[in-house]
């Protein structure tokens, strides 16, 4: 039986994908099916110089080193071998001459305009750590008998959807404003789990409980 090699299969004119398969048909197929498409819609072309890499995936560095461009995952600007050119360009106006290209910086399939780029993805992915962790604190010492559906946490602020035992709809939680929103129908329930009295206002989807 053959061994697995390389094929780039051309999606649509922006979007290419790597596979690795025996032959061209195969490659057509594995190609089309990631992207819910009909093989007969793609094309597809041998790639031996990332050969060395199946049955993958092939990493960021492989594909800049044979002329891809790949996004940024900090700041989605595009990214080639030799650097950032978006970046390059804002350096040279902060410094009022030509600056040297800062070179990309790659970790397996990731890739970054450059080291500050990655660290700044750092930061502000430990900052939505620690968000997190404070807002689900909030949300236990709230409403200790709930159960996190889903959470969505951003720069200094998070939503909470939380199952309320009685409850029939989803609970939404706002922090930092601590402000919970249900459904009219579980106005009683959710009151008497907060330990609250009945509230005077409403809104017309729901009821806001500020904590």
């Amino acid at each position: 039986m053959a061994d697995l090699v390389a094929w780039v299969v051309k999606l649509d004119d922006d979007h290419h994908e790597v596979v690795f398969e025996r032959s061209e048909a195969r490659a057509r197929v594995r190609g089309a099916r990631k992207e819910g498409l009909d093989a007969r819609d793609t094309e597809a072309r041998r790639e031996p110089r990332l050969d060395a890499h199946a049955p993958g995936p092939v990493p960021a560095q492989a594909l800049l080193a044979i002329n891809w461009w790949l996004e940024c995952s900090h700041c989605a600007h595009r990214v080639e071998e030799e650097g950032c050119w978006r970046c390059a360009d804002n350096a040279d106006e902060e410094a009022s001459h030509e600056m040297e290209w800062a070179p990309p910086v790659t970790r397996g399939q990731d890739v970054w305009c450059s080291e500050a780029c990655r660290e700044a993805e750092a930061r502000e992915r430990t900052e939505r750590r620690l968000a997190r962790e404070a807002v689900l604190a909030e949300v236990r010492q709230t409403l200790p008998s709930a159960e996190v559906a889903s959470t969505v946490v951003t720069s200094g602020t998070g939503t909470v959807w939380l199952r309320v035992p009685g409850c029939k709809g989803t609970v939404k939680y706002e922090w930092p404003t601590g402000t919970l929103w249900a459904e009219v129908r579980d106005h009683a329930i959710l009151l008497a789990a907060l330990r609250r009295p009945a509230l005077e206002t409403w809104k017309s989807e729901g009821g806001a409980v500020h904590g």
